[in-house]
């Protein structure tokens, strides 16, 4: 009894760990997380208040780029087959806006949200910083090169005022990369409590990331019995959930539906675009913006989409820095760290490269992966010992910045402006917080 008392307080221990983990520690991650925080508070709070992109109230989806923001705005999630756990997760913060919102008008609503989302991605950077400089150690003008590339990155711009899945799953999947990678550096078993706290977190906002709250378990140092115990004991309690959402929701019908308008529907371009344009390269350097009309329950709507390459420098980019990652996996790829990395990323690989999920649509999905680039880039450095390849990697990276915040910035301008041009805020009439909100959730 006294054993089991004590296995219980130490597996809350640690989850307490985790949840002051979550915010900055010490001088230079505060300043971090301020300086992004405010960079990207600069134009989103441009959008907030002199658009309707983020709560647009004409559109239940896609405003750009494919997010599904209106609906997640108004309901919390956009499906529950895809985000079984986005309902209750968002719950407290729709309550607690759409207060705000009755008494201050509903762009209150929409601060909100924002503020939640520059939380979020730029804590993700911070965690990224974290990785880098204590997984990694990587130190001096290599890390502040690799946490600004991956801070400038486009899912980053854009995600910072999404109120999307995305947005939280960049914040939790770049999280629990560290924080296993933590414990695996420091010798130290993660409790039973705090796998579950990762894993069905990432299934519960998106369900196929539940793999990936699994894949840093197998790296454990305990027995195989324990792992896979571990490993049927949060998968037992993750189904428990799905069975209490299905029962609420019935999700499983859509299941089959999702998966063939995902897969089969048509879409523009061929798939060596989609893969290398939108899957792999553009949730970095992002693509050429358009104003486009998609058909919405049997209307034609206007919506800001993203192009397809269309110069040859973006095909150098993506084609230069592919093998740049690629040479980092070849370099590392029997570091344990590595391997964590690249199981997660084979997840992705699988559902949309191969099984062409969302395929034509994949640019959104950045937010699932991107801060991988970063952590690989980081372990190329570290391996190379002689100081002129580090120098060369250095001036490659450095180029392929520069390139990437020059077009980024541009398209972001671009994107603001089509945003204030084409999308005006609604007035404050047409706006009924509670309607959406009361349907979902009585």
């Amino acid at each position: 009894m006294e054993k089991k008392f004590i296995r219980t307080k130490e597996n809350f221990r640690q989850l307490g760990e985790v949840l002051k983990l979550l915010l900055p520690q010490g001088k230079q991650e505060c300043i971090l997380f301020a300086g992004f925080f405010v960079f990207y508070f600069s134009y989103s709070i441009l959008l907030v208040f002199n658009t309707s992109v983020i709560d647009n109230q004409h559109l239940i989806y896609d405003v750009y780029f494919s997010f599904d923001n209106p609906i997640i705005y108004n309901k919390g999630y956009v499906y529950m087959e895809g985000h079984p756990l986005m309902v209750y997760f968002t719950y407290p913060f729709l309550l607690l806006g759409n207060c705000l919102g009755t008494f201050l008008g509903y762009k209150a609503k929409t601060v909100l949200l924002v503020l939640l989302c520059l939380f979020f991605i730029s804590m993700s950077v911070v965690y990224v910083y974290r990785y880098l400089k204590e997984i990694v150690k990587v130190e001096g003008f290599a890390l502040s090169l690799f946490v600004l590339f991956y801070g400038f990155f486009s899912t980053s711009l854009i995600l910072c005022f999404t109120p999307e899945s995305f947005t939280v799953t960049a914040f939790l999947l770049s999280f629990t990369i560290y924080y296993y990678a933590h414990c695996m550096q420091q010798g130290k078993g993660v409790r039973l409590l705090t796998n579950g706290f990762f894993a069905i977190g990432l299934g519960g906002i998106t369900v196929t990331n539940f793999a990936k709250g699994i894949v840093p378990m197998l790296f454990a140092k305990e027995s195989r019995k324990t792992i896979v115990r571990k490993i049927i004991i949060v998968g037992v309690v993750f189904g428990l959930c799905i069975l209490w959402i299905q029962y609420k929701y019935d999700f499983i019908s859509q299941i089959k539906f999702r998966l063939d308008s995902n897969i089969s529907l048509p879409s523009r371009g061929v798939y060596y675009e989609k893969i290398i344009d939108m899957l792999f390269c553009g949730p970095i350097l992002m693509p050429g913006i358009f104003l486009d009309s998609i058909r919405v329950y049997g209307l034609m709507e206007t919506v800001i989409s993203v192009d397809y390459y269309r110069h040859w420098w973006q095909y150098a980019f993506a084609l230069t820095l592919f093998a740049t990652l690629a040479y980092s996996v070849v370099k590392n790829y029997k570091n344990k760290y590595v391997q964590v990395l690249l199981l997660m990323l084979s997840v992705d690989i699988v559902i949309h490269a191969i099984i062409r999920y969302g395929l034509r649509d994949s640019f959104i999905y950045g937010g699932h992966w991107v801060f991988i680039v970063p952590m690989l880039l980081g372990w190329l450095y570290s391996t190379l010992k002689e100081l002129r390849y580090r120098k060369i990697m250095l001036v490659v990276v450095s180029v392929l910045f520069v390139v990437m915040l020059v077009n980024n910035i541009y398209q972001l301008v671009d994107f603001v402006n089509l945003s204030i041009e084409n999308f005006p805020p609604h007035p404050e009439s047409e706006v009924d917080l509670w309607k959406t909100y009361d349907a979902t959730y009585n």
